[in-house]
């Protein structure tokens, strides 16, 4: 658990550094995903482009940052590691060397050569090749975190921890960067309007991330067998949880509408809406019946062993 929390306060931290950094801007918190890779990419352009040392330098840093996937793999698995992992966290690591150096020279490609060309009369298109060519990286990273936790046997209770932990620090990042950029006033009555949607989104994206950590720390004990005495508590506090952000999603709805409908003549954009937080509800669902099920289960057991 302690190695997950130093995971979660340093996504928090990362998110809230760039989202001061890159407050304002139109990307939201993808900043948070491009911001290391486009930083890379600068620096390693910047030395190759200084001399002939800092040329070689910037070979250098590209193969160690192109490694990473590769020995951070076989860091974590250790002697667990697996020929599939070896494989896809090799093609990892060569695929993107190749992207970051595509990303560094741009010019060299034909074809985008002439895009970049064509765009130069509205602006610079490069940042936006750049981002395209990270994005299927993360495809092909993405394509391994399915193949790993899902075809290749594992045991089931870490896979879904891990999954969920993942989840965790992608909703830490969006919560957090979104924080950072999102204003709260009430002095007019469309500032009214978007900070209360802004404290209602944030509340709910809070209490999402109890929740999944509380799913984490009831799989965890199920697979410890460590949840007898504390199974009832904790799924009390899921329930709990799970039916306060459905009541939170359905509330805002009410709120936004009815707070315009009542002000509609002070209010310059109306914007009258019934959609619901989909992933909210879609999520909640799965944890409340994967939690139900498991007490179902338990009870079960409980009355067969007293049966015997």
């Amino acid at each position: 658990m302690k190695k997950r929390w130093l995971v979660y306060g340093f996504s928090f931290v990362l998110a809230f550094v760039l989202g001061l950094v890159y407050r304002g801007e139109d990307l939201s918190y993808m900043n948070v995903i491009y911001f290391p890779f486009l930083g890379l990419i600068d620096l390693m352009m910047q030395l190759s482009q200084g001399s002939t040392t800092g040329n070689g330098f910037a070979w250098i840093l590209l193969f160690l940052v192109s490694s990473l996937p590769l020995v951070v793999g076989v860091i974590i698995y250790k002697k667990e590691i697996k020929l599939f992992d070896v494989s896809s966290l090799f093609v990892l690591s060569i695929s993107l060397g190749t992207i970051l150096y595509r990303c560094m020279n741009l010019n060299q490609v034909p074809t985008w050569l002439e895009r970049i060309q064509f765009f130069q009369t509205v602006g610079d298109i490069r940042p936006l090749i750049q981002m395209g060519l990270i994005n299927l990286w993360l495809v092909f990273f993405l394509l391994y975190v399915i193949f790993k936790f899902f075809i290749v046997k594992k045991d089931l209770s870490q896979k879904v921890s891990h999954v969920m932990m993942m989840l965790v620090v992608y909703m830490i990042l969006l919560f957090t960067y979104s924080w950072t950029q999102k204003s709260y006033g009430f002095v007019t009555h469309e500032q009214s309007v978007l900070s209360i949607e802004n404290i209602f989104n944030l509340v709910i994206t809070l209490m999402m991330i109890i929740l999944i950590e509380m799913m984490i720390i009831f799989v965890e004990k199920i697979r410890d067998e460590d949840y007898r005495e504390s199974l009832k508590k904790l799924t009390l506090w899921i329930k709990m949880i799970s039916l306060s952000i459905l009541l939170l999603s359905t509330i805002k709805i009410g709120i936004l509408n009815g707070y315009q409908l009542i002000h509609l003549g002070e209010l310059n954009d109306i914007s009258f809406t019934f959609s619901l937080d989909i992933l909210s509800w879609v999520l909640v669902f799965f944890f409340y019946g994967l939690y139900h099920y498991i007490v179902m289960a338990n009870d079960v057991m409980e009355e067969a062993e007293l049966t015997i």
